[in-house]
């Protein structure tokens, strides 16, 4: 029986060899990622736009959410809908709650008396 060592020497890449990155998503996985954005930023940009708040407390919010960024929560909750049968559009309120969370925590965190960690 090969131990640990002699395992893991097998799987060994022969010098000289090429390695391909694995911090990149490849040309499927990026459409499948980028396909959802659009319309969840639209839902999203509705949603405060409708909310009954201050004109500039609106801004504010408009500013935290939709600032950029990936998305990657609500477009993680619009392939769930679609894995479980369902349409994507139906995950947009759950997917624009949980960014909203998200965002929240960002702009917590970096108020300033929240923002006196050592450590993080």
């Amino acid at each position: 029986m090969a131990n640990a060592t002699t395992h893991a020497s097998a799987h060994a890449a022969a010098p000289g060899a090429v390695h391909a990155r694995h911090d990149e998503p490849g040309p499927e996985l990026r459409d499948a990622l980028a396909e959802p954005v659009g319309p969840i930023e639209a839902f999203i940009d509705r949603y405060v736009g409708q909310s009954d708040i201050p004109p500039n407390l609106r801004d504010a919010v408009r500013y935290a959410l939709l600032g950029g960024g990936k998305r990657l929560r609500p477009v993680l909750a619009w392939h769930c809908a679609v894995a479980a049968g369902g349409r994507g559009e139906q995950s947009l309120p759950a997917g624009a709650a949980v960014e909203l969370v998200h965002a929240f925590s960002l702009v917590h965190d970096d108020l300033p008396a929240m923002d006196d960690d050592d450590m993080r």
